[in-house]
């Protein structure tokens, strides 16, 4: 079967699902050669990924990993990572932003990095947050701060993660991230390193059962919305997709270079976070608010982006989502401890 798929994709032709199932397992069980798993998964890469191999690969780790809590009142923030922009995290920082707002739950799913300077996994270590959670704890951070961070459990093989850092291209594990959180929230804000991904993960949600999913790329290639440029986005609502740009101009605010919020560590990143979400102003400030306001629009918690941004910017100015930060560090270590 191995020959037959490698043979299917240099000839750029996609793979069914079932036969992509088998593979994906294969490899993630580490029943096949390291070499033939480089080879699957850079042809993979070069013929462009499908929605139906994305949703085949996801399906391996979801069948192994789940948690069983579907909600439609939890929400993910989320990239692929792989854009190598390096920038601060956005995402880890937003998601702070939108549990303060207190009316949706937030379930952030996450990683270590392999391509970037700081993963949201590293940077939560550094802040002090307790990921090793069991299901009971985590039901509990949910309960009573709205906000969870979760770290992927699944177990790759050793291999498989020395290959993917090798290899330095993104694979269709990179694609499959915002896929997996064991809880299956039905709105997710999913950042994406390739604008062709756009509605082939819209697709891929739809069939999920997501209620609201925002892809988002932006036109220097970040999985961020930009403040620099335009921003695509891909929306599934109700079952329809629509594509349209958004731009900062379009909420008030002004197009800025982003070389200052570049990092170069998970420290640096730590730095320019504690800075923004204590209510000082500035680049880091105004990418957050517009992060924030539209994963506030996808949670339904407000109508339209523009009123997100503003209920962003008064989460940051008061200082609740500092506030948030503490108490998920406080709570998490407690539980750690029994204390809870």
């Amino acid at each position: 079967m191995i020959y037959t798929i490698l043979k299917h994709l240099i000839n750029k032709q996609n793979i069914k699902f079932n036969n992509c199932y088998k593979i994906i397992k294969a490899i993630i069980f580490g029943k096949i050669k390291s070499t033939q798993i480089s080879s699957i998964l850079t042809a993979l890469a070069i013929k462009k990924e499908t929605s139906e191999e994305i949703a085949a690969t996801a399906k391996v780790i979801n069948d192994y990993y789940n948690y069983n809590m579907t909600n439609d009142n939890v929400m993910d923030l989320v990239g692929t990572g792989s854009d190598s922009v390096n920038y601060f995290n956005i995402s880890t920082t937003a998601s702070l932003v939108v549990a303060a707002a207190g009316s949706i739950n937030v379930a952030k799913y996450g990683s270590k990095s392999i391509s970037s300077h700081s993963g949201s996994l590293d940077l939560l270590n550094a802040l002090g947050v307790n990921l090793k959670l069991k299901k009971k704890d985590i039901i509990k951070c949910i309960t009573k701060l709205r906000l969870v961070f979760l770290k992927s459990e699944f177990k790759y093989k050793k291999k498989i993660r020395k290959l993917r850092m090798d290899l330095k291209i993104p694979t269709i594990f990179n694609i499959i991230g915002p896929l997996t959180n064991p809880i299956h929230p039905l709105k997710q804000l999913v950042g994406v390193y390739d604008k062709r991904l756009l509605n082939v993960l819209s697709k891929v949600f739809m069939k999920l059962g997501s209620n609201t999913t925002l892809i988002i790329h932006s036109k220097e290639g970040s999985d961020e919305i930009s403040l620099k440029n335009s921003t695509y986005i891909s929306e599934l609502n109700n079952g329809k997709i629509k594509n349209y740009l958004i731009n900062p101009n379009n909420f008030g605010i002004k197009n800025k270079t982003l070389d200052l919020i570049k990092i170069k560590n998970v420290l640096q990143s730590l730095d320019i976070i504690i800075n923004s979400i204590q209510g000082n102003l500035g680049i880091a400030f105004e990418i957050i608010i517009l992060n924030s306001g539209t994963a506030l629009y996808v949670s339904g918690v407000v109508n339209n982006i523009k009123n997100g941004i503003e209920l962003a910017k008064y989460i940051l100015i008061s200082g609740k989502a500092y506030e948030k930060l503490k108490t998920i560090v406080y709570f998490t270590k407690c539980l750690n401890k029994g204390i809870f």
